[in-house]
């Protein structure tokens, strides 16, 4: 009977710790990560574009041509990659979160054209007191050969 008990208690602690550890597919490090991904593949510099801050959008030197430079660098169309983690941020005032950001980082992406690329990038979700800086303010793409292209311009926003 002690045995049972015991059994009891340690697959009832085991089924509280799991339920905390699920993943969400729908958060915005996964998503914005999968959507810079497909801009990447499909060469859509003005989708590309739209994820930017406007911060980054009217301060940042030629974003366009860095964003076609950046699809010139990335070679060919994402076939896999191993994870995507990332840091996070939430400040919060009176219980209403005033800014939250995030710094996705997508490690060990393999393109059809049998290259290798790390992106981390940086985006504010929410920024209260200064919604120009909502969206993507930086992207760093480094290629397996340890090159980096950066587009944007983390400091502006």
């Amino acid at each position: 009977m002690n045995k049972l008990i015991n059994i009891f208690i340690f697959i009832s602690i085991l089924v509280l710790f799991l339920s905390g550890c699920a993943v969400n597919l729908n958060n915005p490090k996964t998503t914005m990560s999968k959507e810079v991904l497909r801009c990447l593949d499909e060469d859509d510099v003005e989708g590309l574009k739209s994820m930017f801050c406007k911060k980054v959008l009217t301060d940042c030197p030629d974003l366009d041509g860095q964003i076609k430079e950046a699809m010139d660098f990335y070679e060919g169309k994402t076939i896999s990659y191993d994870t995507i983690i990332a840091s996070e941020g939430l400040a919060v005032d009176n219980g209403k979160t005033t800014r939250e950001d995030i710094n996705p980082h997508i490690k060990g992406i393999k393109t059809d054209s049998e290259k290798e690329y790390d992106i981390k990038f940086y985006a504010y979700i929410v920024f209260s007191s200064d919604p120009n800086r909502v969206g993507i303010s930086e992207i760093s793409i480094k290629s397996e050969d340890g090159d980096e292209f950066i587009l944007g311009d983390f400091y502006l926003a």
